[in-house]
């Protein structure tokens, strides 16, 4: 029997996965299986044979690919063993690999017992010390009774927060520019900060005037030297955290903007444990700088340290931590390998002056 067409369906914004860029295989067998239509090609060979020079351009183009060649790309033979790795694999992600539309197409399908779904490997780095909330637990819902946003859907933090840790970052689906994010933030605030990241349409747009929150910038020190390294941070980075989450022990990366009295560290994980809280800039998906600034989760250099390790796949040569220089009295930025291989440098570093 001919193989029949796959009903076509319009790609959701569910997220930051790559596969946010493609639709699913042109055929299926008669059992209902996605079909590979290049079951020995290599990645290299699967980006040749859609028109693309490397697999790096083919990952970027918004081309129609098939989940299975996504699959390979990533370094596995089928989208079983993609799913059943240590690897990575977002709610959307999971939807889309076992021929779901959203998320909650595979939630009503898990609920009618025709689908389950699959939970990651272990982490391949082993467990990690949890970090508690610096203050006192009472003070949760302080924060929520002063309109401090809490975000306690699993499936929303995912979506809209979680970002992909790979040679380019992505986050709900596009590029990972954490200036661009605040940038976009300050126009809306009414500010030409950052104002030539954007485009023409960009700074044209007209945005509904209501009440938005200052962004936070970290407490990094009165010095003259601390102050101008806030303000070069407030104005290019995003918070971020890492935490185990949605029954996955790989651990996830979420971020966004920090705001005043409006989210906070404690909002990506609604006030829940974390393996660490801190800072970064992420220039055009390239991973350049990361701290470990939080007041909230006040980590040390062992959960900072865990956290760095898990980002590896989004090291660059140019990828720095950010870390106060005990007998110099002053910030410095340490290469991420060397960072990644002697944490404090023999007690010359610490997360923070205060830590």
């Amino acid at each position: 029997m001919m193989p029949r067409t796959a009903p076509a369906y319009e790609v959701p914004d569910l997220g930051d996965p790559v596969l946010d860029m493609i639709q699913p295989d042109s055929s299926v067998d008669e059992a209902g299986s996605l079909c590979d239509p290049f079951p020995s090609a290599s990645p290299a060979d699967l980006a040749k044979l859609r028109g693309y020079a490397t697999v790096s351009d083919l990952q970027s183009s918004s081309a129609p690919g098939s989940v299975t060649d996504q699959a390979r790309l990533r370094g596995y033979a089928t989208v079983s063993d993609l799913l059943t790795s240590s690897a990575p694999v977002s709610g959307a992600d999971q939807a889309r690999l076992r021929g779901y539309q959203t998320v909650s197409d595979l939630g009503a399908a898990m609920q009618s017992g025709r689908s389950e779904l699959v939970r990651d490997a272990p982490d391949p780095l082993g467990p990690a010390s949890s970090l508690k909330w610096a203050r006192m637990r009472d003070e949760h819902r302080n924060e929520t009774a002063h309109g401090v946003k809490y975000i306690w859907d699993v499936r929303k933090r995912r979506q809209k927060y979680e970002v992909t840790i790979d040679a380019t970052m992505l986050r709900r689906g596009q590029v990972f520019d954490t200036a661009r994010i605040k940038a976009l933030y300050f126009h809306k605030l009414g500010y030409k900060e950052g104002a030539d990241l954007l485009t023409a349409e960009e700074k044209g747009n007209a945005f509904k005037v209501k009440p938005r929150a200052e962004p936070a910038i970290a407490s990094m020190g009165a010095d003259s030297g601390s102050q101008h390294a806030a303000n070069y941070w407030g104005k290019k980075s995003l918070i971020w955290v890492c935490a185990p989450d949605g029954g996955f022990t790989t651990p996830s990366f979420y971020s966004h903007i920090g705001k005043m009295g409006k989210f906070h560290h404690s909002s990506l994980k609604a006030g829940d444990d974390v393996i660490c809280a801190g800072e970064w800039i992420v220039d055009k998906g390239k991973l350049l700088k990361i701290s470990g600034n939080s007041g909230h989760y006040r980590p040390t250099l062992d959960h900072l340290h865990a956290a760095v390790l898990r980002m590896a796949k989004a090291f660059h040569p140019e990828t720095v931590v950010l870390l106060w220089h005990v007998l110099a009295g002053k910030w410095e930025e340490v290469p991420v390998l060397k960072f990644k291989q002697s944490p404090s440098g023999n007690g010359m570093y610490k997360v923070h002056p205060t830590a």
